[in-house]
């Protein structure tokens, strides 16, 4: 079965409420969802995963730092990553971007309004 990690950041707790709602989303499409806060994350997990969603908050109209400092980290296994599939969700309509280098094809992004939450 593929694995899917999902990894967030919140401070409230929307976000989180969010990453649940896209870890169900992902179980009914028959996949493992794999739910971590980013403070407990690893970066070597990244490579077990057969894909990874982010989940920020966004300030000052980029993602949380903590969710940054993990991509800035991720950095030790550039170009092992190439065969996975990314995609961020964040409480705005506008998505945020990591390098898609990282990552198979294009970066997918997916956002859900505040509003249908």
């Amino acid at each position: 079965m593929a694995r899917v990690l999902i990894i967030y950041f919140s401070k409230t707790g929307n976000t989180e409420k969010m990453a649940h709602q896209v870890a169900e989303g992902v179980s009914r499409e028959g996949i493992e969802p794999v739910l971590k806060k980013v403070e407990t994350a690893s970066v070597d997990e990244l490579l077990s995963a057969d894909g990874v969603i982010f989940g920020s908050p966004t300030y000052f109209g980029t993602m949380a730092a903590e969710i940054k400092s993990f991509l800035d980290e991720s950095v030790k296994h550039f170009g092992k990553l190439n065969t996975k599939i990314g995609v961020c969700h964040k409480r705005l309509q506008t998505p945020i971007s990591f390098p898609s280098a990282y990552f198979r094809d294009e970066v997918r992004h997916a956002w859900v309004d505040e509003h249908q939450t």
